[in-house]
């Protein structure tokens, strides 16, 4: 249970590191901007009159509460998986691991934008 729970800790702020480092790569002049033009790809999903090219333009960082949180639960798939392969998952019930995970990512989504808006 240790092991579980240091783990845990570990995917928080590995999150919040990756979070940080994302957005200080988007931002303007940042390495994908650069190389992937970015902030222009951002501006044409935002400025686009379908909702659903709006919401991926937030989810892609154009919104940092919106794009924390939809890494956020595909960083708690990827905490699943590893804890899973290691050997290390120790919650039996079908549901309380569920509740788990959705706990797991809602606290990744949380977290990660303290962590972002901290650094700055």
């Amino acid at each position: 249970m240790f092991y579980f729970i240091v783990f845990t800790i570990i995917f928080l702020f590995a999150h919040g590191a990756f979070m940080d480092t994302f957005f200080n790569m988007i931002a303007p002049n940042g390495m994908l901007d650069i190389i992937l033009k970015w902030q222009r790809m951002l501006e044409r999903l935002y400025n686009s009159k379908h909702v659903a090219l709006n919401l991926l333009g937030k989810a892609l960082g154009d919104c940092e509460r919106c794009a924390c949180f939809w890494v956020g639960g595909v960083w708690a798939g990827m905490y699943y998986l590893c804890v899973s392969a290691l050997g290390l998952w120790q919650i039996e019930s079908t549901v309380a691991s569920i509740i788990w995970l959705w706990v797991v990512w809602v606290s990744n989504g949380t977290y990660s934008l303290w962590f972002v808006n901290k650094l700055k």
